[in-house]
């Protein structure tokens, strides 16, 4: 019997020692697949259609950036965006208008000088024109506009020149600066505490643009507050008179008739009543001579003819007070604490241009307050149109009984007796105007304000003036004039105390850098565990 054969054990990690031709010819890898050959003539054709629509994308952001640009004001004050006032008085122009600023380099308001009449060019390319002399570098053209323009190489202003008519705005004139040398000679630096400089060279750019200041009659007699710097209207005689428009004090009881030379007559609060004869000329002025007329009633005065006057034209002065009433708390018995409101908010009303351009501005009118009543039918036969300018907002009625205050009757809105809807606070009357609005003619104009507070000192705002110049202007033929005026910008500062500049100084300078430095090596601390 033969012998067992003994095999060898095999493990599964035992690779054989040959492999099959067959396998390894499987195994082989692949040759590599050639790689697509460019031509150079498709490189070079790629590299110029990018050259060309790269040109191209350029070339219509260029386009579109010259035709279509837009500049905006980041600044905290918005100290070079020009205000809507002038935007109009520079879409208006129909001649080409000369911005030369003539100051040293070294003078203190140049440079923002330089940026304002910029701003000026910007909105009106073709008609504006800016130039900038330093008359100590470029003597040749300095010694030319100092012949010119009667300066001297001292002389720090901008020219404004439309026309061969010429008008100087003085640095003094640009901004409210404090410092420089004092009463003792001792020297400051000078600061800028308020800039103004819209508002000086816009007013200059009307004066050489219509060539004579418009004089409005301010009229007289009748206990009207005074004009004058210290003057209880002084704030808005100043925005008048840089508005190109001259006011001048007048007495109708001196005369019959208007001068001639009056644009517009301005009674502001009269607390006594006008004559017969006042009476006729203001009548005779308005039928006769297409007169403009601004008056703003004083509630609290006697002033029948007056009222009459007005009747005749349309706009009726009622014998109301205008007033809402404010919650000011609830007492324990849970009844309501309320108050009269210190003043009635208007808002505009109507289609005319000073309502179109002042759009969205309230008017606040303080103290007593009237309202009025217009009749368009009544007068509409004469060729009278009379329209609501300002109306009381929601929440304010005309109350009958205000002569009462504390009678429950004058603390709430009585239905049928008070005047709860359509509350006017302002009216106009246009006599002889024609339908299409852009045929401009000669008309006689009125505008009626149930209330002349507003224009005092103490209680005139921003919205306030450009409400009262937007009618001046309106009644002058000045609609290019009406719009949101420039505001006069004030430098705000903050004064420290040794003791909180030596806060600051601890805080900016070891806290916050030395709260960084740790946060970094705990950092640090915790990649290295």
């Amino acid at each position: 019997m033969p012998a067992p054969v003994e095999e060898e054990p095999t493990t599964p990690d035992a690779a054989p020692a040959e492999q099959p031709a067959a396998a390894a010819a499987e195994t082989k890898p692949a040759p590599a697949a050639r790689p697509h050959r460019i031509h150079r003539g498709q490189i070079a054709s790629n590299v110029v259609l990018q050259v060309v629509f790269a040109a191209l994308i350029v070339a219509f952001v260029n386009y579109l950036g010259f035709k279509h640009f837009r500049r905006f004001d980041y600044s905290r004050d918005r100290k070079y965006a020009l205000s809507a006032r002038t935007k109009n008085v520079l879409a208006s122009l129909k001649e080409p208008v000369k911005l030369i600023v003539f100051m040293s380099d070294n003078a203190l308001l140049k440079s923002d000088a330089v940026e304002l009449v910029r701003e000026y060019r910007n909105v009106q390319p073709n008609l504006v024109q800016t130039e900038t002399v330093d008359p100590y570098r470029d003597i040749a053209r300095a010694t030319v506009l100092a012949r010119t323009y009667k300066l001297g190489k001292d002389d720090n202003a901008i020219i404004v020149d439309a026309g061969g008519r010429q008008k100087l705005v003085q640095q003094d004139a640009l901004a409210d600066v404090e410092g420089g040398t004092d009463m003792f000679g001792n020297t400051t630096t000078p600061t800028v505490t308020a800039w103004k400089g819209e508002s000086a060279v816009t007013g200059a750019l009307l004066e050489v643009v219509e060539g004579k200041k418009n004089v409005v009659y301010y009229l007289r007699g009748h206990a009207e507050p005074e004009l004058g710097q210290r003057g209880a209207i002084g704030i808005l005689q100043t925005y008048i008179e840089r508005d190109n428009i001259q006011l001048k004090d007048f007495n109708l009881a001196n005369t019959d008739t208007v001068p001639t030379e009056a644009s517009a007559l301005l009674l502001a609060g009269p607390k006594y009543d006008l004559s017969e004869r006042e009476i006729k000329a203001l009548d005779n002025y308005w039928s006769t001579r297409q007169g403009r007329i601004f008056i703003l009633l004083n509630p609290d005065g006697e002033t029948p003819r007056l009222n009459q006057f007005l009747a005749k034209l349309g706009i009726t002065p009622d014998d109301d007070r205008v007033m809402a009433v404010i919650t000011l708390g609830m007492t324990k018995e849970g009844a309501r604490i309320v108050q009269r409101a210190p003043y009635v908010a208007g808002e505009m009303q109507g289609g005319g241009p000073i309502a179109e351009r002042l759009r969205g501005v309230n008017v606040l009118f303080p103290g007593s307050t009237q309202s009025l009543t217009i009749d368009p039918p009544r007068v509409g036969p004469a060729g009278i149109k009379v329209e609501s300018l300002v109306q009381a907002i929601e929440g304010y009625w005309g109350e009958m009984d205000y002569r009462d205050p504390d009678s429950p009757a004058g603390q709430q809105m009585t239905p049928g007796r008070d005047k709860d809807k359509n509350i006017v606070l302002a009216a106009t009357a246009e006599r002889g105007a024609l339908e299409d609005p852009r045929v401009q003619v000669n008309t006689a104009r009125l505008i009626v304000v149930g209330n002349a507070r507003f224009i005092d000192n103490q209680s005139l705002d921003q919205n306030d003036a450009d409400f009262a110049l937007g009618a001046l202007n309106w009644l002058l033929n000045r609609e290019r004039s009406i719009g949101i005026s420039p505001k006069e910008i004030k430098t705000f500062s903050v004064n420290f105390t040794p003791q909180q500049e030596k806060n600051i100084f601890i805080i900016t300078t070891l806290l916050i850098p030395g709260l960084f430095a740790l946060l970094g090596v705990g950092v640090w601390w915790w990649r290295r565990a």
